[in-house]
């Protein structure tokens, strides 16, 4: 009976130890003072390996400090003890750090079943499928945050790609400009506009948000191709030309500048300057549509 007492003190005082011990590293955690949330983490793990709160704390510690294959590590060890939601959410967005995208998506999905409306999941879910090319599914979590008024970087940005993608031009507009009170120097969606603004053929506007990107990016090689063919369509032809020749210039391997340029020749009716440029794009893709097509057109006119 006394032996039974004493095990009990002895189990008493020990997680009574633990309990300071985990209150004293939350507080250091919570100020940021992470090696002393670290000293009192690990003494806890050293009386009890599988405790899920400290091993939960240890993660996260190792997140906020950027030790991203440590807090992995901890996450393994810590998924295969404890299938809460906490630890499946978070052991999916670390496996996204690391590009392990279908693992990411089963935990994802395990937490789904313990809570679908969290919106870290939702856009964590949304991301996954968005890079697994699975669009129709990326868009239905993404668009739950968007119409609860719910905004994480990238969201504008993801939905726009999306809806750009399926040619849905005119919501991509509503969608980024709206995006843009969140996200005012997000070049992506500054550019993303200026691109749908080109397929409306609004050739003005499509240059106003490709000129506040050329800013910043002055060397992007599609940036200048597409500025060229916008100020070529304003009929501002030699300086779109310009950026034309400037986009083949910072990527000579840039196919669709040398195509792009070539087109722009043809509508001016300089044929030996577009043939030559079409043959550099033979000698680089020789099964190029583009250039089978107007290689025999050439070929016709000469016979």
């Amino acid at each position: 009976m006394k032996k039974s007492k004493n095990l009990k003190k002895e189990y008493e005082k020990k997680n009574s130890n633990i309990e300071n011990l985990l209150v004293r590293a939350r507080i250091s955690y919570q100020n940021k003072k992470y090696l002393i949330a670290l000293q009192d983490v690990y003494k806890i793990l050293h009386i009890e390996p599988d405790n899920i709160a400290a091993l939960s704390l240890l993660r996260d510690i190792y997140l906020d400090s950027d030790r991203y294959k440590e807090a992995k590590q901890v996450s393994d060890r810590l998924v295969q003890i404890d299938e809460s939601f906490d630890s499946l959410l978070k052991h999916g967005r670390i496996l996204i750090f690391f590009g392990f995208l279908p693992e990411a998506l089963e935990y994802l999905q395990k937490a789904e079943t313990l809570d679908s409306s969290n919106p870290e999941l939702l856009f964590s879910m949304g991301f996954v499928l968005l890079n697994l090319n699975e669009t129709d599914r990326a868009l239905k979590y993404l668009m739950q945050l968007w119409e609860r008024g719910i905004y994480f970087k990238g969201l504008g940005l993801f939905i726009g790609e999306i809806l750009y993608e399926k040619f849905k031009i005119e919501d991509a507009i509503l969608v980024l400009e709206r995006s843009l009170q969140y996200e005012e120097d997000n070049l992506d969606i500054i550019g993303l506009l200026g691109d749908c603004h080109l397929q409306l053929s609004h050739w003005s506007s499509a240059l106003w948000y490709y000129k506040l990107v050329e800013k910043i990016r002055t060397n992007d090689y599609k940036l200048m191709r597409s500025i060229g063919w916008v100020l070529c369509n304003m009929n501002s032809y030699t300086e779109g030309i310009r950026y034309l020749k400037k986009a083949i210039s910072i990527n000579p391997d840039y196919i669709e500048g040398f195509i792009t340029l070539a087109i722009v020749y043809l509508n001016l009716n300089k044929q030996k300057l577009a043939y030559d440029l079409i043959k550099k794009v033979r000698e680089k893709d020789p099964d190029n549509e583009f250039v089978k097509k107007y290689i025999r057109l050439f070929d016709d006119k000469k016979e």
